[in-house]
Order: C-alpha cells, then structure tokens, then sequence
C-alpha cells in the first residue's frame, strides 16, 4: 500500500469504479488530478496490479465552537477478487496512522455500507432527511406571497454568488466544512459529460433581496411524458442554502413553481429542515431519514479540546479504543475553561471512541447512547451533565458526498 504514481490515475479510477460497478469515464481524470493531493491517495497493489484504492482530502470543518483541519476519508475500494483478505483494514490503519501523524484530530467519511467503519472506531455523528413530493400539494402556512426575486444564474456567476451565502450557513452548522475555489470547480458545481447525459444539466437558481443574494439551489430537471399528454416529469434537488427564513422560503418557492413537473426530489437536507414546519402539508412531504456523516476521532484529547461546551460543568470520560490505542484513557473536560487533561482519578462514563463520535458535533446525546446500551454510565447524573455540556444550537449537517 503507497500512494499513487502519476501514471497510475487511470488505474487507481478503474479499479474504484470496477468494485463499485461502474464503467470507468476516462473523461473525468483531468479533474480528478486537480482535486485530489496526490500523496493522500493510496493503491493496494498485488504485483504491480492496483486491487485496491483509498484516499483523504484535506478539509477544514466546521465543529462546535470553531473549526478544525479534518481528514476526509474517500474512494475506499477492494477487487472483489481481494475481499476478505484483510486488505481493508490494512487501508485503514495506513489512513488513521497518517492523519494522526499530520496532525488532524477528527476523520470524516460517507458510507456505502454502514457495518463496515465501525471497526475502526467511526461512529454515525449527523443524519440528513429526503423528500419525495408532488408539487401540486405544497402549500407554505400564513403565506405572505412572493417577494424578492429568483433568477437563473450562469456557471461563471455560480462562483461568484453562491460560495458566500454557503460559508454563512457553514460557519454556524457542525459538520459542514470549507470548499475551496478548487473544490467548487471540480466536485461541489462539476458536472461530468456522462453525468449531464444521465441527470441532465444543472441548474441554479438565485434568490436575492433587495439586490443581496439569500439563497440558492442546485438542481436538475428530468422531463417525462405520460401516454396522455401529461408532463409528469421531476425536479432533483441537489443542495439547497439559505440564510435567512424568508430566503429559505421563497426559493422552495421557486422549485415547486417549475412548471411540466410533478414530484420534486430532494436529497441531503438538514436533519431539521425548516421547510417541514413551513408548509401546509408537512406528510405531503414524504419525509425519510437516513445516516449520514461518519466521524472518527483521530486524537481524543486534541478533539474534545478543540470543541466548546455549552455549560461550565465537568464531566470524566474513560475511551476504549482498541484501533487507536493512543486514545485509551480518562478524560476530565471543564466546561468553565475548555480544558481537557488526561486523568486517573474516577470516570463518569464509559465509552468506545465510536460511541463517542455520535455527540460530538451535537447530533446524538449521551442520554440516547445510554437508551441504545452504547455507553456505560458510572455516576449518577453524569447523562444529564453530559447532554447538557455537549448541546449545540442546532444540529451537525453535512449537505455534499465527498
């Protein structure tokens, strides 16, 4: 296991894209190279044959209190001629080992299988919810009417308007992290030929207030036709953003106003959507829930540091952590000074660092853990202290596959 060569791109994308049943689109490599770091992208090799495929992406995410450099787990992949041979754990340790080494405290990741990471010490940490409905059903309570205005914009403007209105929502909302002008370019607003052909194109639309862009949303329009006549085509929603309630309205406004268009699909909303309590119909909706981010603490200590609390309270955790045994140990946080300090004096409670995951960012609460039997409660009370400590004002969202 090392990190890609420059001639072997091509190789490290088939081998990616063959385990997950894809055709490899050789079209898509000169972006690939531009958004990748190269020495972050490791190949499993069996000779000089690439088996499999794993790689980080340097992010900066939005935790808590602050924000902190974060190590984006991605493109994990094994032959399935080379499963079950261990090969993924050996990935794995080489990824944590290399994050730990540079110094990044958390690790992130989007599963394809949910039973897989939780070997290696991930735990679920924010859920997202869909939606799937008919257009004709929405209806917003107390509407006051359209205001503003919505605009379709072009690629060129797309990176001029939207990236502002994304960091607003990102520096207040765990679990969001920082995209680059690179990372816009070839993965947020990159659309491959083949996926053009699939999805259709893209669109974006732009609402703004007195002249001052509010919201946005990314989404494709898929046109069908019924026997009769009758357009009963779709809207896929790709990423919708807003900074102020009456901007989240009015551009949900815009999409249930396409015409030709039945359902509207949306995928990757908040675990809170404002959208449900804004409607008429909230079940018209057709809600569905799933998990989302995966969160691995890398270093304990420099994690549980690095985030704020919501009281001046204090709370021991002992963490087992059998892949990273680094992390093994007592941990007393004071809420009054944000200090974290190894300890051996008593624990409150006891967690494995996947459990622990879950309330970092304020998604889950320890009072939940304790109801799941995924944590060991010690001291009375300590449940109680815990949530309270660990409470955010609103809950960790990661709205992108990286």
């Amino acid at each position: 296991i090392r990190p890609i060569q420059k001639d072997e791109t091509e190789a490290f994308l088939s081998t990616l894209q063959t385990a997950f049943g894809f055709p490899l689109d050789r079209a898509v490599i000169p972006n690939f190279e531009r958004k990748i770091v190269r020495d972050r992208m490791h190949v499993a090799l069996d000779g000089d044959v690439v088996v499999g495929t794993a790689g980080t992406i340097p992010f900066t995410l939005t935790i808590p209190g602050g924000e902190m450099p974060t190590s984006g787990v991605t493109m994990v992949s094994v032959l399935p001629s080379h499963r079950r041979q261990g090969l993924l754990r050996q990935m794995m340790r080489r990824l944590l080992d290399d994050a730990h080494a540079r110094g990044e405290a958390l690790a992130i990741l989007w599963a394809s299988e949910d039973a897989i990471y939780q070997r290696f010490g991930y735990g679920p940490a924010a859920d997202t919810k869909s939606i799937a409905a008919e257009r004709d059903r929405v209806s917003f309570v107390n509407d006051p009417g359209p205001i503003g205005r919505t605009r379709l914009i072009d690629e060129q403007e797309r990176l001029k308007q939207i990236p502002p209105i994304y960091d607003a929502v990102r520096r207040v909302t765990p679990g969001m992290y920082v995209r680059t002008d690179t990372w816009w370019e070839t993965h947020s607003l990159y659309q491959s030929e083949r996926g053009r052909d699939r999805d259709g194109p893209l669109l974006c639309a732009l609402f703004e207030m007195d002249g001052v862009p509010e919201a946005y949303a990314l989404y494709h329009v898929k046109p069908e036709w019924g026997d009769d006549a009758v357009p009963q085509g779709r809207v896929d929603v790709d990423e919708v953003m807003a900074t102020t309630p009456r901007a989240e309205r009015e551009i949900w406004r815009f999409i249930f106003g396409i015409d030709l268009i039945q359902r509207v699909h949306a995928y990757y909303l908040p675990p809170d959507p404002p959208l449900f309590l804004m409607v008429a119909e909230p079940r018209r909706l057709r809600l569905s829930h799933t998990e989302l981010l995966w969160l691995r603490l890398v270093d304990v200590e420099a994690a549980l540091r690095a985030r704020s609390y919501a009281t001046t309270d204090s709370l021991a955790i002992e963490v087992i952590d059998e892949f990273c045994p680094w992390n093994e140990g007592t941990y007393r946080i004071d809420g009054s000074t944000g200090s974290v300090d190894r300890t051996d004096g008593p624990a409150d409670l006891r967690a494995s660092a996947a459990a622990l995951a879950a309330p970092y960012l304020g998604g889950f609460t320890f009072s939940h853990l304790a109801r799941a039997d995924r944590i060991e409660v010690l001291n009375e009370g300590a449940l109680e202290r815990a949530d309270a400590m660990f409470a955010t004002p609103r809950p960790p969202w990661c709205p992108e596959n990286f």
